[in-house]
């Protein structure tokens, strides 16, 4: 199903976003010091986490079949992946405020 796929690919590409970020604060953690630093690798390793459920929803997806998608599965996924994009969205706007 063509519409299934498309999501996939969207899930897979921010995914993929998400994991440049992730690498991306990790240089500037190193960089920092002391307190700086440990508030760093608390938040991204809440990142890493909301990543890993990000990763799990795709190859949940992955595994769905489209005539599951069809039946109704579509809209508990995407209500599922909106919620985790705006968990994310708050987790990285933490960082803003170093």
């Amino acid at each position: 199903m063509q519409e299934r796929e498309a999501y996939l690919e969207r899930m897979q590409t921010q995914a993929d976003r998400w994991q440049t970020q992730i690498h991306s604060l990790k240089a500037q953690a190193e960089m920092a010091e002391g307190d700086e630093q440990r508030a760093y690798e608390e938040r991204i390793r809440e990142l890493e986490e909301k990543h890993a459920e990000a990763v799990a929803k795709i190859e949940e997806l992955e595994e769905t079949s489209d005539d599951a998608w069809g039946e109704g599965i579509a809209g508990e996924f995407m209500a599922a992946w909106d919620e985790l994009e705006e968990t994310m969205a708050v987790a990285l706007g933490r960082f803003r405020n170093f």
